[in-house]
């Protein structure tokens, strides 16, 4: 992903992977008192050597695959604008429709990573 111009800053994973990155060796500790209600027990942030990576968990995202994004090369991009029309009225209230079509576009895939067959 660097070497293809991208500066990746979110590493993507699904909780099964999030905890995997939470027990990451290196760590000073496993877990931190953070106030008297609470310890943290998780990593959130993994500093590599290119780039410090955000560590996302995904519910929606297999397992198996962790995902290494650069948002500077992805976009929501429109395939209809915005429109709004009347749909009916019942009694003295009016009801709207709101309609819009969009996508994610991916403006440089190489600028992204799958890191696949982890579990």
């Amino acid at each position: 992903v660097y070497n293809s111009g991208g500066d990746p800053s979110i590493l993507m994973v699904g909780p099964g992977n999030k905890q995997v990155v939470s027990d990451f060796t290196g760590r000073v500790s496993a877990r931190q008192n953070i106030g008297e209600e609470r310890i943290q027990a998780s990593a959130s942030l993994y500093a590599s050597d290119f780039n410090d990576l955000r560590v996302v968990p995904n519910r929606f995202q297999r397992n198996r695959t962790a995902f290494v994004l650069d948002p500077e090369h992805v976009a929501m991009s429109y395939l209809r604008k915005f429109v709004s029309f009347p749909l009916s009225r019942i009694g003295d209230a009016s009801t709207d429709v709101i309609l819009s079509e969009y996508t994610l576009e991916m403006r440089n895939e190489a600028a992204h990573g799958v890191i696949a067959d982890l579990l």
